[in-house]
């Protein structure tokens, strides 16, 4: 019969990209194709004739339309499907719509091109699903389990895209394994959550312009210990619970073991990049919430125009209104507050 075949959705992310690499270091008996999806063209370069890419881009095609492409590219043969694709939009409800509907796409054509052989479908969400991006009260009871109730964040979209992979794949008598892997370790291009690659641009910066390694995080996750879950790890864990029959219909946290305390890894990345670290009484104890009061998006927008505002204040001045500002020191101003409410370093 030859090897397995797998398809791979979101082949050009951390985590596609780590499974890809895994399953070509298997020999063609054990995969002899794997077919691997995403919207853009391949981003990194696999010299095997086994993997065969496919730019799709799911949104605008049928679930039929969708099943062609696929069978086109030899899904009749696959056994095993690993679930990857994510789209980030800027309000929860939008993540909730999007990522759902991109899920079911997979499922609904993989269900279309009916493979006879068929075995298992992995959906990769994440600790999220314990509410650590919301935190308390949402935060799950720890140590996380599998089994925790779910929390009162109706637009957590992991719990709709884990719910839609139990119900089609009992429909069609398929295997289904969730792996929730936390802060994920990859190399990929263009990645929106790529934690590694951004702190390495960042210790770069730093040391180019001959700074210390700053923390730009509270006390509180300074002192913290996490869960890392290296990609390629996540890769071999879930190649290994696809081919695991007593593994099937089950959901799996998915990290790579010793939790990592944040200072810890601050002075190792410090000493990796030759940067001194921070001392701990340099490490600001900002408000947590910091970031929650930024606007990014209205900066990004302020500063990249390509245009002038000029606005006239005759009309303000023959009233009668006669006073000014200087905007630079509103500005210094406004810093001066912040620091006493301890949004920004003193």
């Amino acid at each position: 019969m030859g090897g397995r075949v797998a398809i791979v959705f979101g082949a050009n992310g951390i985590s596609g990209v780590a499974l890809l690499t895994q399953l070509i270091q298997a020999p063609a008996s054990e995969w002899s194709k794997i077919i691997a999806i995403s919207r853009r063209p391949p981003q990194l370069e696999f010299d095997d004739p086994r993997v065969v890419f496919a730019s799709v881009d799911i949104l605008k095609v049928s679930v039929q339309e969708f099943a062609k492409i696929l069978t086109d590219h030899g899904a009749k043969e696959a056994q095993h499907a690993f679930h990857y694709t994510y789209i980030e939009k800027p309000t929860d409800q939008e993540l909730v719509d999007v990522n759902t509907e991109l899920l079911s796409k997979a499922l609904n054509a993989i269900a279309a091109v009916n493979p006879p052989r068929f075995e298992t479908f992995v959906l990769q969400t994440g600790y999220k699903y314990y509410g650590n991006v919301h935190g308390p009260p949402y935060l799950a009871k720890k140590p996380f389990l599998e089994d925790a109730p779910r929390s009162d964040v109706a637009s957590n979209f992991y719990y709709p895209q884990e719910d839609l992979t139990k119900s089609i794949c009992q429909e069609h008598e398929w295997r289904w394994i969730i792996s929730r892997p936390n802060t994920i370790l990859g190399v990929s291009k263009g990645n929106f959550m790529n934690f590694a690659v951004s702190l390495a641009i960042y210790a770069s910066l730093q040391k180019s312009l001959g700074r210390k390694l700053g923390f730009p995080g509270c006390k509180e996750q300074w002192n913290a210990k996490n869960d890392f879950s290296t990609a390629t790890n996540n890769a071999d864990f879930q190649v290994w619970a696809s081919l695991n029959k007593q593994a099937g219909n089950n959901a799996f946290n998915t990290a790579d073991g010793p939790k990592t305390q944040t200072r810890d890894l601050w002075h190792k990345i410090a000493e990796y990049f030759g940067l001194e670290v921070v001392a701990d009484d340099e490490v600001h104890n900002l408000d947590i919430k910091a970031f929650d009061y930024a606007t990014w998006a209205f900066v990004d927008t302020m500063m990249a125009r390509g245009w002038e505002d000029d606005g006239s204040h005759d009309k303000m001045r023959k009233f009668g209104w006669n006073k000014t500002v200087d905007s630079i020191q509103s500005f210094y101003n406004i810093f001066d507050k912040l620091k006493e409410m301890n949004i920004i370093p003193k």
